[in-house]
């Protein structure tokens, strides 16, 4: 675990809870009390989580085994002459709901409303037609007045399609968190909370871990909240260094200015926060082709938000996850 750092996400599933490993505890990790992780004893090593699906984190414990086995067999333990690859980016399709149907604003302008569709499980079950393994949803009512007028649109999205949902607008306590998670969902966006509430926060992260992220609108560098109709005194970098220091794992950085006008999404703000922060960063706004795919791609972002450019025919969703993938490099 050498340069692992304090505080690292690994990957665990069907995990148990071994309470008595005594002086063979390497590392524990926190799920609602302390859990053992790593075991050592001689020269076996144990890992509770999985290290092969762990990320840059898990390949980095995975390379210090190997260099180990080098040094005990008196080699030198060189690092691999190959990079290794990272993981592919995620594409998630959005879907925005109002009344139930599925719309798009113009820069967050609710006054400026396009609708697309009368029924969010067929657009989800087309996304998953065209290859996507994700989904991210908006409950556009919930995020300017807060509750969860279209909860019953969104679970049945995570109910009757296979799709990784991820949804926000209008978490703003506990009751919405399980709400979503209960119904089905996988992962839950707050957005305004998260500036307004740190508490409701920290305890949401505290019960659910990686289940919470944050969703992070800037508007000129400042955190826009409530459905992004005001904006606050935060500047945008600081924040999410603040809420990486809170156990925050998984951001969602919306340009507003970027936000449905197919202008190009804004790559230097993404590569400022990535040398900023440790954080899985979902690009959000104004991703209207294949080039910027590319380009986020490119730099190592964890995912990527494709919304109105999908709609209105401007990227292939098929197409634009191939890329992401680095498997189309003609498009």
């Amino acid at each position: 675990l050498e340069g692992t750092p304090e505080g690292t996400y690994v990957y665990f599933v069907h995990s148990y809870f071994a309470s008595d490993c005594g002086a063979d505890t390497v590392a524990t990790c926190h799920y609602g009390a302390p859990l053992t992780a790593v075991v050592e004893r001689g020269n076996v090593f144990g890992c509770q989580f999985h290290p092969e699906k762990s990320g840059r984190a898990g390949l980095a414990i995975l390379r210090r085994f190997c260099e180990i086995a080098k040094e005990s067999a008196g080699q030198t333990a060189n690092p691999p002459t190959k990079p290794v690859k990272a993981q592919p980016m995620l594409i998630f399709p959005a879907i925005d709901i109002i009344g139930g149907k599925v719309v798009r604003l113009t820069k967050g302008d609710y006054a400026q409303v396009t609708v697309y569709g009368d029924s969010p499980l067929e657009v989800a079950r087309a996304f998953e037609a065209a290859g996507a393994t994700c989904i991210h949803m908006v409950d556009l009512e919930g995020a300017k007045t807060g509750g969860t007028p279209n909860l019953d649109a969104i679970c049945a999205v995570a109910r009757e399609t296979s799709l990784f949902c991820e949804v926000g607008g209008g978490v703003r306590n506990m009751d919405v968190v399980r709400a979503y998670l209960d119904g089905g969902v996988d992962r839950v966006i707050i957005g305004t909370a998260a500036v307004k509430d740190p508490a409701f926060l920290a305890e949401a992260v505290a019960e659910y871990g990686e289940r919470i992220a944050v969703g992070v609108d800037l508007r000129d560098g400042l955190v826009a909240i409530h459905g992004w109709t005001e904006v606050s005194a935060l500047e945008g970098v600081a924040f999410c260094r603040s809420l990486e220091a809170s156990g925050v794992r998984t951001i969602i950085v919306t340009d507003i200015s970027k936000d449905g006008v197919l202008a190009g999404c804004n790559v230097e703000l993404y590569r400022t926060l990535q040398q900023a922060c440790n954080l899985q960063i979902v690009a959000s706004g104004g991703v209207s082709s294949l080039e910027d795919v590319r380009a986020l791609a490119g730099m190592g972002l964890y995912a990527a938000i494709i919304g109105k450019a999908y709609y209105e025919g401007k990227i292939d969703l098929a197409e634009a996850i191939r890329v992401a993938k680095g498997e189309c490099e003609a498009c």
